[in-house]
This record gives C-alpha cells, sequence and structure tokens, in this order.
C-alpha cells in the first residue's frame, strides 16, 4: 500500500487529489497539511468528501508531511512548490508537484514565464514532465 502525503490539502487540487486516492485500492492517504490556522477535518472543508474520508488536515509542517509518507504530492501554486520539493527529496520521498516549477527544464524560459528565479536548479534538471506511466524509468 502507497502512503501518499498531500501538501495543499484545502485547495481545489488537493481536493482532486483527495478524491482520486480515496478512491485507489494500492494508495493511502498518510496527511494533509495545507496553509491554515488550526487542523480541521477535511470533511467539514469539502463537505462533498462527507462519508467518502475522515481526516484531519494540520497546519503545514515539512516534518509532518513526510513523517509516514512514500510519496508527497504538492498541490501548490506556481513559484511556492520549488520551496519545499528538495527536502522532500533529501528525505527519499517521491514528490508529484502540479504546479509548473519543475514543467520546463530551461531555468530561462521558467523566468520569463513565471517572473520570478527558480530555487531548485538541481532537481528541475532531475524532474520528469508527463505521464507516470509512459515515463517509469
Amino acid at each position: 500500500m502507497l502512503k501518499a502525503s498531500i501538501v495543499g490539502a484545502t485547495g481545489y487540487t488537493g481536493e482532486e487529489i483527495i478524491k482520486i486516492l480515496t478512491r485507489h485500492k494500492h494508495a493511502k492517504i498518510a496527511s494533509l497539511t495545507a496553509k491554515i490556522d488550526k487542523e480541521v477535518f477535511i470533511d467539514e472543508e469539502f463537505p462533498e468528501l462527507k462519508h467518502v474520508v475522515r481526516i484531519k488536515c494540520y497546519p503545514f509542517e515539512k516534518e509532518i508531511a513526510a513523517a509516514d509518507a512514500d510519496v508527497v504530492f504538492l498541490a501548490l501554486p506556481h513559484t511556492v512548490s520549488m520551496k519545499f520539493a528538495s527536502f522532500f527529496l533529501e528525505k527519499g520521498k517521491k514528490v508529484i508537484d502540479l504546479s509548473a516549477d519543475y514543467r520546463l527544464k530551461n531555468i530561462g524560459d521558467y523566468e520569463k514565464w513565471y517572473g520570478c528565479g527558480h530555487e531548485d536548479k538541481e532537481n528541475v534538471q532531475k524532474a520528469v514532465y508527463g505521464l507516470p506511466e509512459l515515463y517509469e524509468d
């Protein structure tokens, strides 16, 4: 069973990942974190998840998100994921970033389109943008 953490669980993308993972027979949600002031049950944040999942979402702390996870989903805005991906990678976690931070290999293109420098140039070159089924290796 693959244990997954979702960082940014209270946003639209986080909600969609929760829905997908609750239906996945080989995945289990290990933790939910978000930029929130206090913990909340995720089905109180998203009432459509009532009777689907009853898990607490905690204020974001890298250590909580990494603790029991095999994989970490970063459901964060563009320019934010790059601040955290390297931490999870150094902890040996697989990282699936749903922003654009690791989409473009050319750092100049990234800076042009997103208006800021990239903070994790090393991992940009290692990142794969594509379907896992096609880019498994």
